[in-house]
């Protein structure tokens, strides 16, 4: 007589499905598994992957929620903060993203994730703070470097802002979200001249965008008159 598949055999075949792409015959069999034990967290986060994959945002949280409640990892917290996010609850967001930090301080995707819920929430001291921790961690995180630097911006504080983006694009000269910002500020700062360099290499950059050339046109006008 042949054997029914164990609650493991079920785990390794949608976690070999999940490896290939194949989320949604993933999650059939994590739901076969967890038929045959439901309290195994490793499937429940698993599953919540899967979820997440196919853009079920509920259903992901739901998986999760179960996962940590057996067993708390700061990975999941994380995710748990990134959909709660996405679904424009930051506070909620936020209190994932801190316990993910709270289990795992030296993340610094956590750290980075909760420093943009601070901005988006305009608490743009707390978005310093959390943006610095992340770059503290993983000094070469771009993507904390810009959000670092456009919490002064926000802040109105032009000059620290134009230095941290100058720095960016030494290292990084082909950043062209740190080349828009930068220009954007000259822009306000009434450094036409300056800003013109910055749209003229972002155009080079991303050749024919339609807002990089209304921007030269208007800054050209702007000289002009």
């Amino acid at each position: 007589m042949k054997q029914k598949p164990s609650a493991q055999d079920y785990r390794d075949r949608a976690l070999a499905l999940q490896r290939a792409g194949d989320s949604v015959q993933a999650i059939e069999l994590y739901k076969k598994s967890l038929e045959l034990e439901p309290d195994e967290p490793f499937a429940l986060y698993n599953m919540g992957l899967a979820y997440a994959n196919i853009g079920d945002k509920d259903s992901a949280l739901e998986a999760y929620q179960r996962s940590v409640i057996l067993f708390p990892r700061s990975e999941a917290y994380l995710n748990m903060g990134y959909l709660f996010e996405l679904k424009g609850l930051y506070l909620k967001a936020i209190e994932n993203y801190e316990r993910a930090i709270a289990l795992n301080p030296n993340e610094a995707c956590s750290h980075h994730n909760l420093a943009g819920c601070y901005m988006r929430m305009k608490q743009y001291e707390m978005s310093t703070n959390s943006y610095r921790e992340a770059i503290r961690i993983k000094p070469d995180y771009q993507s904390a470097r810009l959000g670092f630097a456009q919490t002064f911006f926000l802040r109105r504080k032009f000059h620290t802002a134009i230095r941290l983006y100058h720095i960016l694009v030494e290292e990084y000269p082909d950043s062209d979200r740190a080349i828009y910002h930068m220009a954007h500020v000259y822009d306000l700062q009434g450094n036409f001249a300056a800003a013109l360099i910055k749209f003229r290499r972002l155009l080079e950059l991303q050749p024919g965008a339609a807002y990089v050339l209304k921007a030269i046109k208007d800054i050209e006008d702007v000289m002009r008159n």
